[in-house]
């Protein structure tokens, strides 16, 4: 059987707006679909499952971060609301001395079969706003 999901690489810079912000809701939609003579076809993610986990390195074993993946439908929305952006270890003099780092998401369908759907780096911007 073929990889119905293929890997993408999306990087979330500050450049292109989806960057995530020290202290605020980060939320990404993404649609999956194959594409065939051009032809786009959504692929219906009901009953999947998703894991996304961002690390300083590809081959750090640590995991800093895992921001939720949401499904509905042929969509899933990547999640990290403003609690879990202000646990972020990050230090910076300005919010534009952003702190890369590398990220993959994977989808499990409901046979047991994952695939990686998502790859890229992935940057977070400082705030100067600390609780307290």
């Amino acid at each position: 059987m073929p990889n119905l999901i293929e890997p993408a690489t999306v990087n979330f810079t500050r450049g292109n707006g989806l960057a995530i912000s020290q202290n605020a809701q980060w939320i990404v939609p993404v649609s999956v679909f194959s594409r065939d003579n051009l032809v786009d076809t959504n692929i219906d993610l009901t009953g999947y499952t998703g894991r996304m986990d961002v690390k300083e390195r590809a081959d750090y074993e640590e995991v800093l971060f895992s921001p939720e993946v949401q499904i509905d439908g042929n969509t899933f929305t990547l999640f990290l609301d403003s609690e879990k952006s202000a646990s972020i270890v990050i230090q910076g003099e300005n919010p534009a001395d952003t702190k890369t780092y590398v990220y993959t998401v994977d989808l499990k369908d409901p046979d047991g079969n994952v695939y990686r759907a998502l790859q890229g780096n992935i940057e977070v911007s400082p705030s100067v706003i600390k609780e307290g």
